[in-house]
């Protein structure tokens, strides 16, 4: 299966006019923080005017108390979202734990994606207790925007044995943090289930600024696989 291309809309107006070139509609505010939340009701309005056309994931917001994470979960599961995402702000085990335990708790009908940020590398070794609370799928995100990106902080060789043993246990990562549009070829011959971009389709890569269509209409084109082999074949 081919790896989705997640993009991050700031705001309805942004959607329509690249809606065709994403698979994912992702509704993230990148003026609050690695994961700032929408409002609510234009949340609603995303999901009415285009959640039969595409996927729609959202993300929670800066929450990092398990109560706050919870009491917005509930909420968010009433909008109708393919996806819900919520952050993972520390490398204590044993909060992680306590924290997917009260979520395994709740009957939700959305599915839910845990953001972990490589900044906080000893989260990651939480990934082998995920199965335990039936964690389906989860995120490589950076937590800080205006810094290293991804690979600064995690090597290939590194995202790639992860990549195997969580489809290994059936579930499906994600990959995002101030990507470029040089490294998205590499990671997309990783075989993630789907990369997550925002500042490489904005002018001058500002992830607060404004959406590019011609930038996303380029990078859109290593997504589709008989394409970019062609382009590969040609040399380009």
């Amino acid at each position: 299966m081919n790896t989705k291309l997640l993009v991050s809309f700031k705001k309805l107006k942004e959607i329509n006019r690249n809606l065709k070139y994403v698979d994912i509609i992702d509704l993230k505010n990148p003026l609050n923080g690695a994961i700032g939340s929408w409002n609510s009701n234009e949340i609603v309005k995303a999901i009415k005017i285009y959640g039969k056309r595409k996927s729609i994931s959202a993300t929670l917001g800066n929450l990092k108390k398990p109560e706050d994470i919870i009491f917005k979960l509930n909420e968010f599961d009433e909008f109708g979202l393919d996806f819900i995402k919520f952050g993972i702000f520390t490398n204590n085990l044993l909060e992680i734990e306590n924290l997917f335990k009260s979520i395994s708790e709740k009957s939700l009908k959305t599915k839910i994606v845990a953001v972990f940020f490589a900044e906080n590398k000893k989260s990651l070794n939480f990934f082998s207790r995920l199965n335990q609370y039936n964690i389906r799928n989860v995120l490589i995100d950076t937590y800080a925007k205006d810094s290293l990106d991804l690979l600064n902080l995690c090597s290939i060789d590194f995202l790639s044995k992860l990549i195997k043993k969580l489809k290994q246990n059936n579930i499906k990562i994600g990959l995002a943090g101030k990507l470029k549009e040089n490294q998205i070829p590499q990671l997309i011959d990783l075989n993630p289930d789907l990369i997550g971009l925002r500042s490489a389709v904005c002018l001058q890569n500002n992830r607060k600024g404004e959406i590019c269509i011609e930038k996303l209409k380029k990078l859109s084109f290593y997504f589709k696989d008989e394409r970019r082999k062609a382009t590969e074949y040609a040399g380009a």
